[in-house]
């Protein structure tokens, strides 16, 4: 996998940051964790003694660069409010307008200060001056995140994934609109949106609901409103083939790998090639690598999938190839890994 990501990359560096890492990384980003800077930001003490200790026993302590610090717009201190379930604490406060003091989501809630960092100081520090792939996870203060790249920080960015509450829940948070906004100001393209809802056990009421609509558990009958969205940004193909940047073009391609736009990735270089950014010998290297990268990251899915579901893989793939015969198809890569 390491070699693939080299071939697509070649001899770029390439920089990703993680901001609100306490889950470790991602595991759509494991074909960087050999190759890529990264930086991790973690403010919760327990959190941030486990990421240190994992780029130890990995041996990439050189590559991983660990701040038990917040991400926002200024550098300094900030109260971070800690909810009942970690995973809501945020830098910014609950509404109380909006949130029962019965969510026990939210409630006991605690508040202790923490050192917060702008991304552009974080990058001095580690001598680079841009990032290529952000993820954020912030609970509410995306655009603080965002702006702590600095006036122009955000034009060389390659890939934005970001999540981003739409019901209101802490005072001040960022609105979908202007986060989006944002990005098409600076030439990053939405890819993918994934929406996040209520559950059932999510309502105050939930006890009655469940009374009057005569169930127990959550039904498939019911729909619920959205709670929040997980949004995926990348810089318009378009301006870097425009562009013929080569460097940021080989960046977008790992990127759409990454994040399984495999299709999207063979395009952009096949579009390179026909523009002369690529000679043929890159870009047939570059798309064996996309192949490698593909066939690879669902070989790990199937180390840990239970035989039935592989069955079924196979299946589907048969039925599919038998289809592509009698349509006139041309036969490709399976469409379910086997």
């Amino acid at each position: 996998m390491k070699d693939a990501v080299g071939n697509i990359i070649s001899k770029c560096n390439f920089v990703a940051a993680d901001c609100g890492a306490a889950n470790g990384l991602q595991t759509h980003w494991a074909p960087i964790q050999d190759y890529a800077e990264l930086l991790l930001f973690e403010p919760h003490r327990e959190s941030y003694v486990k990421l240190k200790e994992l780029s130890i026993n990995l041996g990439l302590s050189n590559q991983w660069h660990i701040f038990q610090k917040a991400v926002s717009d200024k550098s300094g201190s900030r109260d971070l409010y800690l909810f009942n379930v970690p995973t809501g604490s945020s830098l910014l406060p609950p509404d109380a307008n909006i949130i029962s003091k019965d969510d026990q989501y939210v409630y006991p809630l605690t508040k202790e200060k923490v050192d917060t960092i702008r991304l552009d100081e974080a990058c001095a520090e580690i001598g680079c001056d841009y990032i290529d792939l952000i993820k954020i996870d912030v609970q509410g203060t995306e655009l603080d995140v965002l702006n702590g790249l600095g006036k122009h920080g955000l034009n060389n960015v390659i890939a934005v994934e970001v999540e981003n509450i739409i019901r209101p829940y802490y005072m001040g948070q960022t609105k979908l609109n202007d986060l989006y906004q944002l990005m098409e100001r600076h030439g990053l393209q939405l890819f993918d949106l994934k929406s996040c809802k209520l559950k059932l056990n999510d309502y105050k009421h939930k006890d009655i609901i469940k009374q009057i609509m005569g169930v127990k558990y959550e039904s498939l009958g019911f729909a619920n409103p959205i709670h929040e969205f997980d949004l995926l940004f990348f810089r318009s193909p378009d301006n870097i083939i425009n562009s013929k940047d080569h460097t940021m073009l080989r960046k977008l391609v790992l990127c759409l790998c990454l994040y399984g736009f495999y299709p999207s990735a063979v395009e952009i270089t096949e579009r390179a090639r026909e523009e002369n950014i690529l000679t043929d010998s890159e870009s047939d290297i570059i798309n064996n690598s996309i192949r490698t990268i593909y066939e690879k990251k669902y070989k790990q899915i199937l180390d840990h999938c239970p035989l039935f579901k592989r069955i079924i893989f196979r299946v589907l793939n048969k039925l599919i190839h038998v289809y592509d015969k009698r349509t006139g198809w041309n036969k490709m890569t399976p469409r379910f890994p086997i």
